[in-house]
């Protein structure tokens, strides 16, 4: 789907057949292509002169975040973050050219926010195009926290199933939400490099006052890296929590096993004692040596028991 806004006085909606008019008047654009088809990408690329490979990485999915300068336009790859079952990441690609920026996403609701607020879209025109997509790449930026925090409440609940029951399942849950977050910072660390190319570097088409801007998007993104660090950091400690809960849980076993063995080990060698075959055994023609043997071990075993606890063994 292709949205056209054009500004003069205001931001409106334009219909996409005034497009090619509106850019050979080299009137300030803004063209969204939401899960753009190929036919609509080449449209794109015929009115403005975007290169082939350009319009390759747009049809591209999971293209890296990245920043290519053209003779026209710059060419911005970088990545929302959305929370829904899950929190998953979404491309986010910019065309910005000095009166026209194009910008392509699979449904991104910041951009829909931005459609929706006239007077701050008319606001944005006039500063330039530059200052538009600084205003989308900011406003996903500041997405990025809350929807982070909600792996927050995921490790709490990992940590507090380890204190009570460190179950085989959720060592399952450390490395599935290990992986995840792995897989976000794989994606978001390289993007923290291309926005710190936006604030610093020089582009033909980013004007300096736009920069000091991008420059707090860039402070802001320190923010979220810190946050994945401290979550990887957070669950590589619930995962050592997990083994030494599991290690203390298996030496309790053993130890009560270890007791048990040794309980029976006295007991095991004055039953077969009195098993063996001959016919003379202290106690064997008494009518109560049965009875007797059974009192010794059972003394034994109270012995044995008391020994252990006063050692601190059990």
């Amino acid at each position: 789907m292709i949205e056209v806004f054009y500004s003069d006085r205001k931001a409106v909606k334009v219909p996409l057949e005034k497009l090619r008019t509106l850019a050979r008047l080299k009137k300030r654009i803004w063209v969204d292509l939401t899960n753009p088809t190929p036919n609509e990408v080449t449209l794109v690329k015929e009115i403005f002169g975007i290169h082939p490979i350009t319009a390759e990485d747009i049809l591209t999915p999971n293209t890296r975040a990245k920043i290519e300068e053209f003779d026209r336009y710059i060419f911005v790859v970088l990545y929302g973050m959305i929370k829904q079952r899950n929190i998953r990441l979404m491309e986010m690609d910019f065309i910005l050219g000095k009166n026209f920026l194009v910008t392509s996403h699979k449904g991104i609701a910041s951009f829909n926010k931005l459609k929706s607020e006239g007077k701050k879209m008319s606001s944005l025109f006039k500063g330039g195009m530059d200052f538009l997509m600084h205003s989308l790449i900011d406003m996903e930026v500041d997405n990025f926290i809350p929807a982070m925090e909600a792996y927050d409440n995921a490790i709490d609940r990992i940590e507090a199933r380890i204190i009570r029951d460190p179950g085989p399942d959720i060592l399952a849950k450390i490395l599935d939400l290990k992986r995840r977050i792995n897989k976000i910072k794989k994606i978001i660390i390289p993007q923290q490099e291309k926005i710190s190319f936006l604030a610093k570097n020089k582009y033909s088409l980013i004007s300096p006052s736009c920069q000091t801007y991008f420059r707090d998007v860039h402070d802001h993104f320190y923010t979220v890296t810190d946050m994945i660090e401290d979550y990887r950091d957070t669950l590589s400690g619930s995962f050592d929590a997990y083994m030494s809960s599991v290690s203390n849980t298996t030496n309790e076993v053993m130890k009560v096993l270890s007791v048990m063995a040794t309980i029976m080990l006295p007991l095991t060698v004055i039953s077969g004692v009195y098993g063996m075959n001959f016919l003379v055994l202290p106690g064997a023609k008494d009518p109560l040596g049965f009875w007797y043997i059974i009192v010794i071990m059972l003394a034994l075993i109270a012995v044995m028991l008391g020994f252990f606890k006063k050692k601190g063994w059990m």
